[in-house]
């Protein structure tokens, strides 16, 4: 019978190369045998039709087209049900964490908003211990709580990263508005075009319900700019630009400042290679020539710990290579330039490099860790080496594949970077191609997600044309605020570091 889909216009299950009207009841039956022949069985299996039959499930645009401006469409994509649970994870851990995170909450956050039936049993809980007074911690919102559900309480608070009024009424609108979401998606799946009646009037007032809603919530901008504001802010960038100042610390590399204007407060980067090619080495050396500069670095190592961080480098200040340090094996001409340069890069560097490899690798303690950071002092820049060894915590990953795991943690990072102006830069890894083939890099190649390119402002690829190669290409394969480039620079394996070649940039 071929693969099924529901036809956008017509409102109604046809099969391949067949769009001339509904399906005939003996299909019908074939396809509720299939998905389910209830409401409920048919939305429990939302997410195996599209990734199965790659239906859409919208509305019959003919029958409501208000549905299909009020519904948002991500929901659609990777299905609806498994959408947002870590923001219902954190807004629950905030709540019972922090005092001051439940005055910020929506009042008109319902136990029926929570996607999850476990969330939305603690959130009865919780309002209900609000509504009598009793203390919203972790130990007396646990007490009341079935085992699983306390566990679930218990995972929850691992999400939890900040417990500020403004950031939990953010979270609740979002839940309420996936809520609503989630209303209308069900509402969509069970429309046929045979509805008429009080079915119609029926489901034109849920429409018009969820609208309402909607609306109440008056979301507000996080920041609200008047236009004297941001007039000042583009004249103060051509006022930097023009004096060849840039928009943020520089990296340090020539050709790279020259298209990017350096690290712009608030923006995420992507650098990435291939194993083994030196986009460490190369993210280490900007972070230093920030704190050369004056900037504050920030180095979050999560392969390789600070000993090893700090003989590369001394490697890259002295020329000795990393193998004479760690072995001791040297002459005592290398012994004085080694404790010379230790003294050195303590001055120059002192706490504007600083590098942390004790954070765990979920995203929500890593998020916590740099927010820390950032009040104890100024941070400018976050290196983040590297993005694949991060997990977004068993609650999520155990519901979503890794693609969508893994834009989860850029987002995490993308509103760390907003919130504080801070430069965010990701290293991550690139998909090896077949033996033998030898291609420059694409945005496609970046491992586990097609998010990570649609979240960076600037992509930066590191290549090599053949393993002993000593040259490395570098391509800025995305960037926001600028031009693309190609340049070519020289990988100094005892310096641990790169040098340009004449020539520069393409």
């Amino acid at each position: 019978m071929g693969k099924k889909y529901m036809d956008q216009e017509l409102g109604a299950w046809v099969s391949d190369g067949d769009t001339s009207g509904p399906l005939e009841p003996e299909q019908r039956r074939a396809m509720d045998k299939h998905f389910g022949n209830t409401p409920e069985e048919r939305k429990e299996n939302a997410k195996d039709l599209v990734d199965d039959f790659g239906a859409e499930k919208m509305a019959p645009s003919k029958l409501f087209p208000e549905l299909l401006e009020t519904i948002d469409k991500s929901d659609f994509e990777y299905g609806y049900k498994y959408q947002h649970l870590a923001i219902e994870a954190e807004l629950l851990g905030s709540v019972v964490l922090f005092e001051d995170a439940i005055k910020g909450v929506h009042a008109g956050l319902l136990p029926s908003d929570f996607a999850a039936p476990d969330y939305s049993r603690i959130w009865e809980v919780i309002k209900q211990h609000q509504s009598d007074g009793k203390p919203l911690d972790t130990t007396s919102v646990c007490g009341c709580l079935a085992s699983e559900d306390a566990d679930a309480l218990e995972e929850a608070t691992s999400y939890a990263v900040t417990g500020g009024k403004a950031h939990a009424k953010m979270r609740s609108r979002q839940i309420i508005k996936k809520s609503v979401d989630r209303e209308l998606n069900s509402l969509v799946q069970n429309l046929d075009t045979s509805m008429t009646g009080d079915v119609v009037g029926q489901a034109n007032e849920a429409i018009t319900k969820a609208k309402s809603r909607i609306e109440g919530l008056n979301i507000e901008a996080s920041k609200a700019r008047d236009t004297k504001y941001r007039m000042d802010q583009v004249l103060d960038e051509i006022d930097k630009a023009a004096k060849g100042e840039g928009l943020g610390h520089k990296t340090g590399i020539a050709d790279l400042d020259r298209v990017t204007g350096g690290f712009r407060p608030g923006s995420v980067w992507i650098v990435a290679a291939e194993t083994s090619v030196g986009k460490s080495t190369a993210v280490m050396q900007m972070a230093a020539n920030v704190a050369r500069a004056g900037g504050d670095a920030v180095l979050v190592s999560l392969e390789m710990p600070i000993v090893e961080l700090a003989k590369r480098e001394l490697a890259s200040a002295t020329g000795i290579s990393t193998t004479a340090i760690t072995s001791g094996k040297m002459t005592a001409d290398q012994h004085l330039r080694i404790t010379r340069a230790a003294s050195v890069l303590t001055k120059d560097l002192g706490s504007h490099l600083r590098v942390v490899d004790n954070f765990s690798s979920d995203i929500a303690s890593i998020i916590t860790g740099l927010q820390e950071l950032h009040h104890q002092g100024n941070v400018d820049v976050v290196v983040v080496d590297y993005i694949h060894k991060i997990h977004a915590g068993r609650a999520l990953a155990k519901h979503v594949n890794r693609n969508l795991e893994l834009e989860y943690i850029v987002n995490k990072f993308s509103e760390f970077a907003l919130a504080t102006d801070v430069t965010v830069v990701l290293v991550a890894q690139l998909n090896r191609l077949q033996a033998g083939i030898v291609r420059p890099p694409t945005l496609a190649r970046l491992r586990d997600s097609g998010s990570l390119e649609q979240s960076a402002d600037v992509v930066l690829f590191l290549h090599r044309e053949k393993v002993e190669d000593k040259e490395r290409h570098f391509s800025v394969a995305k960037n926001r605020q600028g031009a693309l480039s190609v340049w070519t620079m020289y990988l100094d394996v005892d310096r641990m570091g790169f040098f340009p070649l004449i020539g520069g940039a393409l």
